[in-house]
């Protein structure tokens, strides 16, 4: 887990997978990361993932 301040805000983002590819996924305005969690690990095994 990790957090970093973008313009003032304050933003926490996961980390995961070794892929050489990046593949940055995005959740809808009142959600979190954790949208992504069924779909991560599979992703993960071909991807660097940031969710």
């Amino acid at each position: 887990m990790a957090d970093t301040t973008v313009n003032g805000v304050r933003i926490h983002y996961e980390r995961s997978g070794d892929g050489d590819i990046p593949l940055v996924l995005v959740h809808g305005s009142w959600s979190s990361h954790h949208d992504w969690d069924g779909v991560v690990p599979g992703l993960a095994e071909s991807y660097s993932i940031v969710a």
